[in-house]
């Protein structure tokens, strides 16, 4: 939550806890996954599963959407005229 409040003053660090916490949401699934008693079988299993895929998802979303963006800016930008 203090990252984010201070995102506009710390915007490089920011964007790094931002990717760091991905990580660390992967490593809590494998974890949970093989180690957890609870995640074993049963319905929970499934629910992490479902976090697990909305992740990937969104993850996916973000990076074409932001090649699209670099695209779009650089097809948009006016190219260099020939000096003559």
């Amino acid at each position: 939550v203090s990252a984010a409040l201070m995102r506009k003053k710390i915007p490089r660090l920011w964007r790094s806890l931002h990717m760091f916490n991905y990580l660390v949401f992967y490593l809590i699934l494998v974890h949970s996954l093989r180690l957890g008693s609870e995640l074993q079988d049963g319905a929970l299993r499934y629910l992490w599963l479902s976090y697990a895929v909305i992740v990937v998802a969104g993850q996916i979303y973000r990076l074409r959407e932001g090649f699209k963006k670099t695209r779009l800016v650089s097809s948009v930008l006016p190219t260099e005229q020939p000096k003559m």
